[in-house]
């Protein structure tokens, strides 16, 4: 099966020779390899051409991402074609397990993999793991969260001629989502090869890392995407959940990146389109976790973050003041699982008092058995 691999580029010229290298160095060869420079004003073009007659080097003016990779997809002949973004870099068997799949299961159009997060010198930071079997069929679960990283698709070439290009009137890595759900709403199955094959490099010029641009595009396409013809009717009830929970992305993105005020916002609108308070442990679960962006949450950060979402309740409006009090009281015993998952197992004693507060307060949490099975599978896969 020949494999077409695109890496689209803007002003990444002193990265761009370790991802072309990195696919050059593939056990399973690719048959091209398209830069497309969308117009760069670095050396990204001298870099470029220096490859020579290995690549397939196009130059265009600026137009975004999107624009970029549709170029390269006009221009790729293979029966698949994969993704590759210029700042970062692929391990050496990664198309050799995307191919095997694809042989393996006909029924598959996207192959993605899990991924390292790797620094500006390309030193590990750690791994971003995605579950390997996707829901069937995926695009229920695709509206609420996108489990895809698109920079690491492998993507079959009829799945292409049947959805389409990317929207080129999104960006900050909403594109890669929309065209996702697209491939989803076709009827394609999705699978995740469960080795970290991609290197996705952390940089201060990466666009998708300012969560205040970032997200307000991805809401603002959310709001229209229940509108797309594509998108079979029966998902748009789903509007209201996905918007919820992409409130609730933001408000963690926002808060643990070092914008309080904005996490602040996101909180409330997540709260206020909620169905219920029950969804409240939820919410401070997510976001709260034990680890973020690589490294470990200490038990001050933890409680400062659960006082700002209690701050939000108390700023919230309720239909019944008993709501308020009822929303307070189901944050107050997740807080205390939240603190006892965090202190284990280095401080035992403390996690036991949290557990034990947490059940005074809300003993529920123990008696219902889809909340206790729930908490039971959180803390033991984290």
């Amino acid at each position: 099966m020949k494999v077409s691999v695109i890496i689209p580029v803007y002003n990444q010229g002193k990265y761009l020779p370790e991802a072309v290298n990195s696919v050059l160095a593939q056990t399973y060869p690719a048959s091209e390899i398209i830069i497309v420079d969308d117009g760069s004003t670095d050396e990204t073009e001298i870099v470029g051409r220096s490859f020579g007659a290995r690549i397939h080097y196009i130059r265009q003016e600026n137009h975004g991402p999107a624009a970029a990779r549709n170029t390269g997809l006009r221009a790729a002949t293979g029966e698949a074609i994969a993704l590759l973004d210029a700042d970062d870099m692929w391990q050496p068997e990664k198309l050799e397990c995307q191919i095997e799949v694809l042989r393996r299961y006909p029924d598959v159009g996207v192959v993605h993999t899990t991924f390292f997060r790797i620094d500006e010198r390309g030193r590990y930071l750690y791994m971003v793991h995605d579950p390997a079997e996707m829901p069937d069929p995926a695009l229920p679960a695709m509206l609420f969260r996108n489990y895809v990283c698109g920079a690491s698709i492998l993507v079959r070439r009829e799945c292409l001629n049947r959805v389409g290009l990317q929207n080129e009137k999104i960006r900050y890595a909403a594109e890669d989502w929309e065209w996702s759900l697209r491939m989803a709403s076709a009827g394609y199955k999705f699978h995740c090869v469960d080795k970290p094959l991609y290197c996705y490099r952390l940089h201060g010029g990466e666009l998708s890392q300012d969560p205040r641009n970032a997200h307000a595009v991805t809401l603002d396409w959310l709001t229209q995407l229940f509108d797309q013809p594509w998108l079979p009717v029966e998902m748009r009830s789903h509007r209201d959940e996905a918007i919820r929970r992409a409130h609730r992305r933001a408000a963690l993105d926002h808060y643990w990146k070092g914008f309080p005020a904005q996490a602040k916002c996101h909180l409330q609108q997540a709260i206020s389109c909620a169905c219920g308070v029950e969804w409240i442990g939820d919410l401070a679960w997510e976001f709260v976790p034990k680890r973020i962006y690589g490294r470990s949450i200490s038990i001050s950060e933890a409680e400062n973050a659960l006082e700002c979402i209690s701050e939000v309740i108390q700023d919230c409006t309720f239909a019944h003041k008993t709501e308020r009090q009822r929303a307070l009281r189901v944050l107050s015993a997740y807080s205390h699982l939240i603190l006892a998952r965090i202190a284990s197992p280095s401080h035992p004693p403390q996690a036991l008092l949290h557990l034990a507060l947490a059940t005074w307060r809300q003993p529920r949490i123990w008696l219902n058995r889809h909340i206790r099975e729930r908490i039971r599978r959180r803390w033991t896969t984290e």
